[in-house]
């Protein structure tokens, strides 16, 4: 006559296929954004090659940030990979992270975990995790739970780790991880932000793309953070009258407000007026998020008063609320490559004056 397992043994049998089930939680797709106007491969991997040839990780961090802050473009997470592949002590790490975190498109989950397995000890992975952890494309809690699965066995670094990544968003292609205590949102409303494309199977104008995305990001804001969203086409339209707070009040009213938005009929782009009110109206802002479909229009301030003008702007400004702008280019779309390309050297030159950083949107 056969045994009965003990109550002991059952419960320790569906425990354990309890934890199975944990390890085999399927990651979600991932939801990547169509970037363009990256550093070339070819660029990094020279820059990889002259890094391993410095023999001090120190002097290979001090080379990293110079070649980094020369430059506006981002990198993709398969870059920053190759990159941190170079510098795995977790010191030296943690600080070349400080001057990357801003350039990062973003991660993939894949990405994201290639990053801390190029470092043998959980302990490292697990210090390393917060420099990272505002990188990843998609934050879905099934992604949180494969990165844990496969970077952490100790109960209580799984555990640090998931407090870690647990209030993590994901992190947005057109705006990044908008963390500042105070910024000026520019959105170029222009007709050129009527262009239509198609991404991911769905058609999107370029208006609706960055709705799309705006809403995803104003959803993640903290209540003490202040914010100011201004369109822009003939002139700047700011929402609000001043910079408000990100209460769930404020939050929805604005996304009631940017759910109306609709590309203006008006050809011309004042891309000075969309700035100068990012700067002007916003006196606390330390980032102006600052989205356009092309550079000025003709009888618009030039590019060149622009590029004159942005350090001044700052100059006037408290030492404390020096503005970081973060230019997007929007090109996706049927425009002529001339037409893109001139919008991108645009955008990379506000981006450079404004100490900031260049991203594209290009399906091409």
């Amino acid at each position: 006559m056969g045994r009965t397992p003990s109550l002991c043994l059952v419960a320790l049998l569906c425990a354990l296929a309890l934890s199975l089930a944990g390890l085999a939680v399927p990651a979600e797709a991932e939801d990547v954004c169509p970037l363009g106007a990256m550093r070339p491969d070819s660029w990094v991997a020279d820059l990889v090659a002259r890094l391993r040839s410095i023999g001090m990780l120190a002097d290979r961090v001090a080379y990293l940030k110079q070649a980094v802050l020369n430059d506006t473009r981002s990198f993709t997470g398969k870059q920053i990979g190759s990159i941190l592949g170079t510098i795995t002590l977790q010191r030296y790490t943690l600080e070349a992270m400080s001057f990357l975190q801003p350039y990062i498109s973003g991660l993939t989950k894949d990405e994201f975990i290639g990053v801390l397995l190029l470092f043998g000890m959980e302990d490292a992975r697990l210090a390393v995790l917060p420099s990272i952890k505002d990188t990843l494309f998609n934050a879905s809690e099934a992604n949180k739970q494969e990165i844990v699965n496969r970077c952490f066995g100790m109960s209580a670094n799984r555990q640090k780790a998931i407090a870690i990544l647990t209030p993590v968003p994901s992190r947005d292609c057109v705006f990044g991880n908008m963390q500042e205590d105070s910024f000026s949102i520019v959105i170029d409303s222009s007709a050129a932000s009527s262009r239509k494309f198609f991404f991911n199977g769905k058609a999107y104008t370029r208006m609706s793309f960055v709705v799309e995305h705006l809403n995803k990001t104003l959803a993640e804001l903290k209540p003490t953070q202040m914010f100011y969203i201004i369109s822009f086409y003939s002139g700047p339209y700011p929402l609000f009258r001043q910079p408000v707070y990100a209460t769930p009040q404020n939050i929805e009213y604005a996304l009631g407000v940017i759910n109306r938005w609709g590309p203006s009929s008006s050809t011309v782009r004042d891309c000075y007026g969309g700035l100068y009110a990012g700067f002007a109206y916003n006196p606390t802002a330390t980032a102006i998020y600052f989205v356009s479909t092309g550079a000025p229009s003709a009888g618009t301030p030039s590019d060149q008063l622009i590029y004159a003008s942005i350090p001044q702007w700052n100059q006037a400004r408290s030492p404390q609320y020096q503005a970081r702008i973060y230019a997007t280019a929007l090109v996706a779309g049927p425009d002529s490559e001339a037409d893109k390309q001139a919008a991108i050297t645009f955008m990379s030159q506000v981006a450079g004056v404004g100490k900031g950083v260049l991203r594209a949107i290009d399906t091409q």
